[in-house]
């Protein structure tokens, strides 16, 4: 589905990704884990085109979806190629309503009615959303706003999510109701990349995982062989 081979990024001067390999197959939650500044949301935005944004730049190495190629595309093509970015925060238009801000979710879509039964499909995954669709989006908690963030990503049917910490700052219910929307999102045939800072949560729900250090991949394996992730946490450096 996603494929990244030998992939290097650097900041100006500054290399921040070396030789990163990974992939995210269909239908699969793969985990990124790292300290902090390991190269993790340079990933992130690597994938989805923005990276420029940030004056980042790719100075080798291949991004596919399927069999097209990605980094050479805008973000507006990314994400009509079917790869969705949830960032972290929760950022939604906090001047909006719930209902405002799923629809503009929907910005590719020129069909309103084929909208609006995406978004009816949204509250069917995201069903705490239903008694907040008039909601100023600024008066929701965070967690709340992290769902709308998601749902909205939700609306255009991407078939690879790639979600940057979706779980920071959220209380342990909350962060549990992200992780188990994401789960349905996957068992409905997409896939998702999620970028996580709790191990513990991210052991449960992924299908595989990879450890980000210093911006190389230093350890890949499927759930059920965890302890390799957790040992090269736990090492220093």
């Amino acid at each position: 589905m996603l494929s990244i081979d030998s992939l290097s990024v650097s900041y100006g001067p500054t290399p921040v990704l070396h030789d990163v390999a990974m992939e995210v197959r269909s239908g699969e939650l793969v985990c990124l884990l790292g300290p902090n500044a390991s190269g993790k949301t340079t990933l992130a935005r690597a994938l989805t085109g923005v990276l420029s944004f940030y004056n980042g730049s790719i100075n080798r190495g291949t991004i596919l979806l399927g069999d097209s190629p990605v980094s050479s595309r805008s973000p507006q093509e990314i994400v009509s190629m079917g790869i969705g970015l949830v960032v972290q925060g929760g950022r939604v238009f906090p001047s909006l309503t719930v209902r405002e801000n799923l629809e503009i979710g929907g910005f590719l879509l020129n069909d309103a009615l084929e909208r609006d039964r995406r978004i009816s499909e949204a509250l069917d995954v995201f069903p705490t959303l239903s008694k907040l669709m008039d909601r100023v989006a600024k008066t929701l908690s965070g967690g709340e706003r992290q769902l709308v963030a998601i749902a909205r990503t939700f609306i255009l049917s991407p078939n690879v999510y790639i979600l940057d910490e979706p779980t920071a700052g959220l209380s342990p219910n909350f962060a549990s109701l992200v992780i188990n929307s994401i789960l349905q999102i996957c068992r409905n045939g997409a896939s998702a990349l999620l970028i996580e800072q709790n191990a513990q949560l991210a052991f449960q729900a992924m299908d595989r995982g990879y450890v980000l250090k210093e911006g190389r991949v230093v350890a890949e394996a499927p759930r059920d062989e965890k302890q390799r992730l957790e040992s090269a946490l736990s090492l220093e450096g």
